[in-house]
């Protein structure tokens, strides 16, 4: 098991820090960032799109995505869909620190149907990093109330942007949240994510995150949920372990689980495992969030390979595919023809991927500084003398006494 468990790497994990066997890697993530924590909250969306990007294939994904969306007519304004597409300045430092720094900003209609809300997205390439932005506004519709303008809401996303960065070291970066290969360092007030990671050597294998911040902890809690499920699968599994089990500084409980499925209605059996555990805690925040974690392996869910990767760069959709593009755009995501990839055994034994879980968990600790202290209210004026206060008072009335009134 030294392969997995020994030399392991850091990753960041939002505001937290996880290690990983030493080949795994960041696979996917977004985060949903709340500004407010009232019912006239805002949102924007980040995701990870893709690492390894060339400022070719960037402009090539965004131009193809606006054509698709520029091709369907909105059925309300007899015009297309696409509002309009613009470049966006995201440098950083008065533009001293704009190297490997590009934005291109998208706005739509989000139905067809209407002429009224609208999405946002800016599509930014950092290095070879692609980071998609996204925000709704309702201007002008119906019953919506008072709501942000479409240039507020834009302003919010340039501003955004210039508060996102590439990370060189997880354990050392500045106050923010880290997804993936980029930290987010700015004034949200609350951060739901979805992060997952993959084995290159092991394609079936994938540890999914789930933070929130704000959000209170799950009810029921994860042993009482399982049980209610496994009672109503259909497919019988086998418990390897469950129960309490404390990670991230936090109260948590797990369950690791095994099932033998047949593949396709075959005779073929096929491995698969489950391990899931949360966390648990009073104090919800940026500095304490809830987590969630599934590592799982068999079936027919699996990575590309970086083989696979490369032979799909050349596509037009390498970046933007049918299944990124908005509903009212995208055509049948899976024409007829493809098939389901087959399923495949767990490549972790069960023994393997226990250690593995175990080596994992206790990994799970604060960022230093991954929250930036409160700023310091305005500073108090400085005490004056009592006569000081008197001669001030004595000047105020006077003043007062000389007007006409």
């Amino acid at each position: 098991m030294s392969e997995f468990t020994t030399h392991m790497t850091t990753h960041g994990l939002g505001r937290y820090l996880i290690d990983l066997p030493p080949t795994w890697r960041f696979g996917s993530g977004d985060v949903t960032l709340y500004y407010g924590l009232g019912t006239d909250f805002k949102t924007v969306d980040v995701e990870v799109i893709d690492q390894g990007v060339t400022p070719a294939q960037f402009h090539a994904a965004v131009a193809w995505r606006a054509q698709r969306i520029q091709d369907v007519t909105n059925h309300e304004t007899h015009r297309s869909m696409l509002v309009g597409s613009w470049p966006v300045d995201v440098r950083i430092d008065d533009g001293k620190g704009g190297k490997g720094r590009e934005g291109i900003l998208l706005r739509f209609f989000r139905s067809t149907l209407g002429g009224g809300s609208q999405a946002h997205e800016l599509h930014m390439l950092l290095g070879n990093t692609y980071v998609q932005l996204t925000a709704k506004s309702y201007e002008g519709v119906p019953g919506a109330g008072p709501v942000e303008t479409r240039d507020q809401v834009e302003a919010r996303l340039r501003t955004l942007a210039r508060q996102i960065f590439l990370i060189r070291d997880p354990a050392r970066e500045r106050p923010g949240f880290i997804l993936g290969p980029i930290i987010i360092d700015g004034p949200q007030d609350h951060e739901r994510a979805t992060i997952n990671f993959y084995d290159p050597n092991r394609l079936d294998v994938t540890l999914e995150v789930e933070s929130m911040a704000v959000t209170p902890d799950e009810s029921p809690r994860l042993l009482n949920r399982i049980d209610r499920d496994f009672a109503a699968s259909d497919t019988p599994v086998h418990v390897l372990r469950r129960g309490k089990h404390d990670f991230a500084g936090m109260a948590g409980e797990e369950v690791l689980f095994t099932m033998e499925e047949q593949a396709n209605q075959s005779k073929t059996t096929i491995h698969s495992f489950t391990f899931v555990g949360e966390s648990y805690r009073p104090d919800p925040g940026l500095p304490r969030p809830s987590f969630a974690l599934r590592l799982s392996a068999g079936g027919d869910i699996y990575w590309d390979s970086d083989k696979e990767r490369l032979a799909r760069q050349a596509a037009p959709d390498y970046l933007m595919n049918e299944s990124r593009l908005p509903s009212f755009a995208a055509h049948d995501p899976s024409p007829s023809g493809i098939l389901d990839p087959p399923p495949v055994d767990a490549s972790l034994t069960d023994n393997e991927a226990t250690a593995v879980w175990d080596a994992i968990l206790p990994t799970i600790r604060p960022r230093p500084g991954a929250v930036a202290l409160p700023k310091p209210r305005d500073e108090p004026p400085p005490p004056i003398s009592r006569d000081q206060a008197q001669r001030d008072q004595q000047a105020l009335d006077a003043f007062i006494a000389s007007r006409p009134d």
